[in-house]
């Protein structure tokens, strides 16, 4: 999409989506989808499957389950996100902090923040990726809660 405040929808599969500049809100909607907000305060959700989101230069809003529940609910469904900058960047989760919890992670060529939820808080749902837990908590104001 070209500059502006864009609102984009991914189809069903594996969709690659670039918002460019201006305030934009991206869905990926469900398959393996790779979302880049580009410049510009973007809101962005991955929907099911395995998607890759970076939300560029601006405070960016990633939203990683909603009212509704958590968008990655099978266990091969999680969202890496690539340029997570605290303090500036928001994660949206569902419920409360306690319902989650954060781990490091280092799997294959990705290491980071792991953000994890479930009955036993097992469930890999989101990696802030070349994060660390010291940098992040549940309770600052890098996650909100709907």
């Amino acid at each position: 999409c070209g500059a502006g405040n864009d609102r984009i929808w991914g189809q069903g599969g594996s969709d690659t989506i670039y918002g460019e500049l201006g305030n934009d809100r991206i869905y990926g909607g469900s398959g393996n989808d790779n979302i880049d907000g580009g410049a510009g305060n973007d809101v962005i959700h991955g929907g099911e499957g395995q998607d890759v989101m970076a939300g560029g230069e601006g405070n960016d809003t990633f939203q990683i389950s909603g009212k509704w529940g958590t968008h990655y609910w099978r266990s091969s469904d999680f969202a890496l996100i690539k340029d997570f900058t605290v303090g500036e960047d928001t994660i949206q989760l569902h419920g409360d902090a306690s319902n989650f919890r954060l781990g490091a992670i280092s799997e294959g060529n990705t290491s980071g923040v792991g953000i994890y939820m479930g009955a036993n808080k097992d469930n890999l749902i989101a990696v802030l990726e070349n994060a660390s837990t010291e940098q992040v908590s549940l309770q600052d104001k890098s996650f909100s809660y709907v």
